[in-house]
């Protein structure tokens, strides 16, 4: 559902922080997804051309299919995408989707999502946070990364656990499994 080149475009962007917010299975019967940034930003003719498969700022391809694969995935499940963008302030992706639509997006493993911006950059502050209907996780990089002091959170272990920590807090919030405090 949510490519890693969205996250690479944050990164790509010199964002100093990404916040990463899902809601599934609300009330209203709606899902959401929310990606922000406060990196470079983009104007008004960039921002009218980034949905496009043919569109991409970077010079090693010819095609930019994160924002336009992330576009018809939510619109296949009756939803809408917002991009919002301000050079010089960052860039928001707001995507909505029928909750139970059959063609509802695939989550993917955002534990892995995490990690992955972490490890390419873990000077970046990763804020993410998982809601489902009234269960709500949250994980900030920064706040881990005092407790840590002076392990760095790019620590293979510690990568690792911010992983299977996500994963395991989003099946709890899911009712999968049952969840202790640690």
């Amino acid at each position: 559902m949510i490519s890693l080149e969205l996250v690479q475009n944050s990164i790509r962007a010199n964002a100093s922080r990404l916040d990463i917010r899902f809601e599934l299975n609300q009330e209203d019967g709606w899902s959401s997804l929310i990606i922000q940034d406060n990196g470079e930003g983009m104007d008004e003719a960039t921002l009218k051309k980034v949905s496009s498969p043919f569109f991409t700022s970077r010079t090693t391809r010819k095609i930019g299919l994160g924002l336009s694969f992330f576009h018809q995935a939510i619109q296949q499940a009756d939803g809408s995408c917002e991009i919002r963008s301000t050079p010089g302030v960052g860039t928001i992706i707001l995507g909505r989707w029928i909750s139970d639509h059959w063609d509802a997006p695939p989550l993917g493993n955002l534990g892995e999502l995490v990690l992955l911006a972490l490890q390419g950059r873990p000077d970046l502050h990763v804020c993410f946070s998982f809601k489902y209907r009234s269960k709500l996780y949250e994980f900030d990089s920064k706040v881990l990364e005092s407790s840590l002091d002076p392990v760095p959170i790019t620590e293979p272990a510690v990568l690792l656990w911010i992983e299977n920590d996500i994963n395991t807090n989003i099946q709890h919030c899911k009712g999968g499994i049952d969840h202790e405090e640690s």
